[in-house]
C-alpha cells in the first residue's frame, strides 16, 4: 500500500535536513544549492546557497500545515533542535555552527550566534542527551566537539576520518561517547573529552 501524501511544497533548492520541534508543531528544512560563478570555466568557482524553512503542523485529520518564514544562509548541510530553550543548530557549506532560537510570538528564527569550525564544509552535527554539548564532522574528515555552555568553545577536535566525515552523534546512553563514519568506509567510537578514535 502506497503512503498517502498530505502535504508538500516546493523548496527551490535541495532538501537535505528536515527536524521537528514537537513542543511547538514546527517543522524547520534545510536546502542546499551550488550555483557555477563562471559556467564556461573548466574549473569554475561555486557559491553554496542555502535556506531554512519554517512550517508549523497542526496534527488535525486534515493535517494543516502553514509556512511561517525562511531564512537564507549558506548552504545548509544539518541541523538539530535542542530539547532545551526551542534551539536549532545548524551546520553549513562555509565550515559554521550557526544557532538559532525559535520565537512563538514571532512564529521566526532569531539569529544567535555564528562559529567558525571548520576550514572545510561543516556536514553533520549532533546534541548529545543533556543538550550541553555538540559534535560536528566536517569534509576535511575532522571530528569536533563543543561546549554549548562555554560559547560553543571547541573542547576536542582531532582527525577522525581520511576523507569526509559525513555523519556523527552521541550516544544515547553515554555522553562521552561518539560515533562518526565517512568516505575513508570506517565507522569510528570515540571519546568527547579525550583524544584518540577507535574502529568499530
Amino acid at each position: 500500500m502506497s503512503p498517502t501524501t498530505l502535504y508538500s511544497f516546493d523548496t527551490e533548492y535541495s532538501a537535505d535536513s528536515c527536524e521537528y520541534l514537537a513542543e511547538h508543531g514546527i517543522l524547520a528544512t534545510g536546502t542546499y544549492q551550488v550555483n557555477k560563478l563562471d559556467p564556461e570555466s573548466e574549473s569554475p568557482e561555486t557559491e553554496r546557497l542555502g535556506r531554512i524553512y519554517l512550517h508549523r503542523i497542526d496534527n488535525s485529520p486534515d493535517l494543516a500545515c502553514s509556512e511561517l518564514s525562511r531564512t537564507e544562509t549558506p548552504a545548509v548541510l544539518d541541523m538539530k533542535w535542542s530539547g532545551k530553550e526551542s534551539l536549532l543548530a545548524t551546520v553549513n557549506a562555509s565550515g559554521q555552527l550557526v544557532t538559532f532560537k525559535f520565537q512563538p510570538e514571532d512564529s521566526d528564527l532569531v539569529h544567535l550566534s555564528t562559529h567558525q569550525i571548520s576550514e572545510g564544509l561543516a556536514l553533520a552535527l549532533d546534541w548529545n542527551k543533556s543538550y550541553d554539548k555538540l559534535v560536528i564532522s566536517d569534509s576535511k574528515g575532522k571530528v569536533h566537539v563543543l561546549d554549548h555552555c562555554d560559547e560553543n568553545a571547541v573542547v576536542n577536535e582531532f582527525c577522525g576520518h581520511g576523507y569526509e566525515a559525513w555523519t556523527c552523534c552521541f550516544s544515547a546512553w553515554d555522553n562521552n561517547k561518539i560515533f562518526s563514519g565517512g568516505d575513508d568506509c570506517r565507522c569510528v567510537v570515540s571519546t568527547a573529552m579525550t583524544r584518540g578514535p577507535e574502529d568499530l
